[in-house]
């Protein structure tokens, strides 16, 4: 009956004054990979382009997006095991006595029932915004689920997936065991976040397993859709765009149209990606070439460098384009966009 309570004596602790964070309160802490410094390029781009910025995400700055455009000195973070002993898992969040963590969308329950499973050991192989975002899924909870498994039976709260996840689940050979409620004696979760060279090696081994299970038809350019798919970020003449780079050899993707097979085909080893800032692009940068540039339409009221981090952990150029603002949505420079592609080479 107590461990029922565990939820809400977790949750508690902050009107307390205490901490319920996991990097506070856990039973054992490792380092799986070092951080490093590394030095990045800067992305291909326009300077007038900068003065288009009026707006990033919430709890970002324009000028930290600024600085990281510009490239330099960037610290990656290690990847950290933090072990909890005796936790339960409810309603995507993850309780012990002293710490609370949440990894699904869902609002956290006050008690549980006596979980139906348990388990001795687990690995978490789920994230918070992997659950929120399909583009943080697939360049953050595929990796992660690498190295889960590298360290005890891999979980996760992904009870709903999309057909595009369970595709690329089964394509890559990744399907962790899904729970809901559960007890687990021990169980791992992992501070995953740094683009170190842990990641870089499982982001090689996912593009490797993706060449050795589906044939490309040999499309080196490629611009991916977004139309109104996802949050809004409207490029109103995304059709005229995908026109113009149809005269430079583009293939352009719907992925709402396509299967996950079908993009990875189209986008495998791929030289150039082009497409609006937007979960849709990671389709193509897990899959493109390690020599190959990613092409960034950046909303100007909507400036996220999200993508840049990992283009630089694997070595891939990152290019970007900033539109022109037309109420919420915005427009591309379709002249301005081929003086860019002309800089690639």
């Amino acid at each position: 009956m107590l461990r029922n309570l565990t939820p809400l004596i977790s949750r508690v602790r902050p009107r307390l004054g205490l901490t319920n964070s996991v990097e506070q309160n856990h039973h054992r802490r490792w380092v799986i990979a070092d951080g490093s410094e590394t030095r990045v390029p800067p992305a291909i781009f326009e300077e007038d382009d900068l003065a288009r910025i009026v707006g990033v995400p919430v709890e970002d700055t324009i000028a930290r997006n600024v600085d990281l455009v510009r490239g330099g000195l960037v610290q990656n973070r290690p990847t950290i095991a933090y072990e909890l002993r005796n936790a339960v898992l409810s309603g995507g969040h993850l309780f012990t006595w002293r710490a609370c963590h949440r990894i699904s969308m869902k609002s956290a329950p006050a008690w549980v029932r006596t979980p139906e499973r348990r388990f001795e050991e687990a690995a978490l192989a789920s994230t918070h915004y992997g659950q929120k975002y399909f583009g943080h899924w697939l360049s953050d909870d595929l990796p992660l689920k690498l190295a889960a498994e590298s360290l005890a039976p891999a979980v996760s709260v992904l009870e709903a997936p999309t057909p595009h996840q369970r595709q690329y689940l089964d394509i890559l050979g990744l399907a962790p065991l899904v729970v809901g409620d559960a007890f687990f004696s021990r169980i791992i979760v992992l501070d995953d976040v740094g683009q170190n060279v842990f990641k870089r090696q499982r982001y090689d081994v996912l593009r490797e397993r993706m060449r050795s299970r589906v044939t490309s038809p040999g499309n080196r350019k490629v611009m991916i859709l977004r139309g109104k798919s996802g949050q809004r970020r409207l490029l109103l003449n995304e059709p005229q765009v995908a026109i113009a780079l149809a005269s430079r050899g583009f293939t352009a993707l719907d992925p709402t149209a396509l299967t996950a097979t079908e993009i990875a085909q189209a986008c495998l080893d791929a030289e150039c990606v082009v497409g609006v800032e937007g979960s849709q692009l990671k389709h193509g940068l897990s899959f493109m070439s390690r020599q190959g540039t990613l092409v960034v339409l950046q909303p100007p009221n909507r400036f996220c460098l999200v993508q840049k981090g990992r283009c630089d952990c694997e070595g891939i150029r990152y290019a970007l384009q900033v539109g022109h603002e037309v109420g919420a949505d915005f427009t591309i420079d379709i002249d301005a966009l081929h003086r860019l592609l002309d800089r690639l080479g």
